[in-house]
């Protein structure tokens, strides 16, 4: 019976964090769902990385515009990092 809990808990775990590359932004969080054609949230340790800026926050909504511009809602603990390209 140990066994099977230690088993559940590592699959568990694995499966709760989630990571992707969408148009050149690496995006990692607990849980990463598109709610629209334009509209992804995510939930729980988000971060964001897009060339030298890096954003983290525990949730995250980001949306894309008409124009193609990138919208990025953070709430919680929200940190902006911007490094300097040279």
């Amino acid at each position: 019976m140990r066994m099977f809990l230690l088993i559940g808990a590592v699959v568990g775990s694995a499966a709760l964090t989630s990571g992707q590359t969408l148009g050149g932004r690496q995006m990692m969080a607990n849980t990463i769902e598109r709610t629209s054609p334009t509209t992804v949230q995510l939930r729980g340790r988000v971060e964001i990385t897009q060339g030298t800026t890096r954003m983290t926050a525990d949730e995250a909504d980001m949306r894309t515009g008409a124009n193609g511009a990138i919208e990025y809602d953070l709430r919680g603990n929200v940190h902006i990092t911007i490094r300097d390209s040279n």
